[in-house]
């Protein structure tokens, strides 16, 4: 059994959670998620069943696309509504302000990962650093912007396109701050990563009344979330001495990440390297 599952996340579960309970149903310990979402937080999770886990990270550094709602004038200790308010301000913002920032906040920015993350300082994840009442200094990180979009005023709504790796509510905390007020992330669903969208998600609570082979049948091939990557195709007279260990050159290929085929059967994710094709083997 192998492929990746798209479940839309409730609420006031973990990622985590998502994994425990695919591993009932189906039976089997192989499951992974692509790209962490907070229990607040609703929508897209990629899940991968079996060998198809090899391919979590590139899923996880897949362009993203969220839907957020916003509160002008508080600011709390998580950037989200489920901390504790540590400021406030009298002033909101028009919508003729806040369509005059948002395109300074396009393009790659600079954040600083909310103290509430799982990031790791020191060897040590951030939130345990914060449950210990402190704030400590963090590095800035670099992430890509590609859209953000105002969708209503009652309430404040966004959809942001970005990079692996972007926080939504520290992006939305700096917003505030640059209209001179606070401003904290109320609600936030993903709609998108990469290829898998949430029309097509399918929620814990149908999968729960599904059978076992009702829920293999909503697997995408692990191919699909390879998609945009370029294609190679290994020649069947080659294959079994490159998976081998066989060194396999050809030297008219770019540098970078392929998904590479063998007659056009899907084999697994090749790297040429100074012409040279190192291979993961999935299928």
């Amino acid at each position: 059994m192998q492929g990746i599952l798209v479940v839309n996340k409730r609420q006031g579960i973990t990622s985590h959670d998502c994994i425990y309970i695919l591993r009932d149903l189906l039976g089997i310990k192989k499951i992974g998620h692509s790209g962490t979402l907070d229990p607040m937080a609703t929508g897209v999770l990629p899940m991968t069943i079996g060998k198809a886990t090899r391919v979590s990270s590139f899923i996880q550094d897949s362009e993203k696309e969220y839907i957020a709602t916003i509160e002008f004038g508080i600011e709390t200790d998580t950037e989200d509504i489920t901390g504790n308010i540590i400021n406030r301000s009298d002033k909101i913002p028009t919508k003729e302000e806040i369509l005059e920032i948002l395109p300074k906040f396009t393009g790659v920015i600079e954040q600083i990962p909310p103290m509430y993350s799982a990031v790791r300082l020191g060897g040590r994840k951030l939130y345990k650093i914060a449950r210990e009442g402190k704030v400590v200094d963090r590095p800035k990180r670099k992430v890509k912007i590609y859209g953000l979009e105002l969708l209503g005023t009652n309430p404040y709504k966004v959809k942001i396109n970005c990079s692996s790796g972007t926080y939504v509510r520290t992006l939305i905390s700096d917003i505030g701050k640059s209209l001179g007020t606070f401003a904290t992330m109320t609600s936030l669903v993903r709609t998108k990563v990469g290829p898998f969208i949430v029309e097509k998600a399918i929620t814990i609570d149908d999968l729960e009344n599904m059978t076992k082979e009702e829920i293999e049948e909503k697997f995408y091939p692990t191919e699909f979330a390879l998609r945009n990557m370029p294609r190679y195709n290994v020649p069947k007279s080659f294959f079994e001495r490159l998976i081998n260990g066989v060194k396999f050159f050809d030297d008219r290929m770019e540098d970078g990440k392929y998904s590479v085929y063998c007659r056009d059967e899907f084999i697994g994710i090749g790297e040429f390297i100074d012409g040279r094709l190192r291979i993961k083997v999935l299928r």
